[in-house]
């Protein structure tokens, strides 16, 4: 009796890949003074101090690093609903862009510190937070996963 081989569907993976990409939101992305940011506060915002009248500083929202986050979803829709031959590479750009993304987040986040009444972006020297190296880990994994998915795809 012959050993059946188990196939392990390569895009079922690259789904879940993406999906615990972007569930890695809540994790701890960037940090700043002994204080760790999920990727919820660097996405939509969150005020760090406030000085009643003296002023403030908080983090705003940031598109890029929403993107970032969401990009994987986009790989997991066009995997899921558009054609094999097309949806992979869509993925595979996704994918890419997002790690991308991920790993260059210092880069383009700021803080916003008001003082009286006048405000002022300062960028500061972030840490990476074990969320954010993990999301840009699994990331690139899945863009590789993609990339391999489309290789068995189009050397038909």
């Amino acid at each position: 009796m012959a050993k059946k081989k188990t196939k392990i569907d390569i895009r079922f993976l690259i789904i879940i890949l993406s999906l615990i990409v972007t569930l890695l939101i809540i994790a701890p992305a960037l940090g700043y003074n002994d204080a760790p940011y999920s990727g919820l506060q660097v996405t939509f915002g969150t005020t760090i101090t406030d000085a009643s009248i003296l002023g403030s500083v908080v983090l705003k929202f940031n598109i890029f690093v929403l993107l970032s986050y969401l990009l994987p979803i986009i790989a997991v829709v066009s995997l899921l609903f558009f054609k094999k031959k097309y949806s992979i590479l869509i993925a595979f750009g996704a994918l890419v862009l997002s790690a991308i993304l991920l790993f260059i987040m210092p880069s383009y986040v700021d803080l916003y510190v008001t003082l009286l009444g006048k405000e002022t972006a300062k960028s500061v020297d972030w840490v990476l937070q074990w969320g954010l190296v993990i999301s840009g880990v699994i990331s690139s994994l899945a863009a590789l996963l993609s990339l391999y998915q489309a290789y068995l795809i189009y050397k038909k």
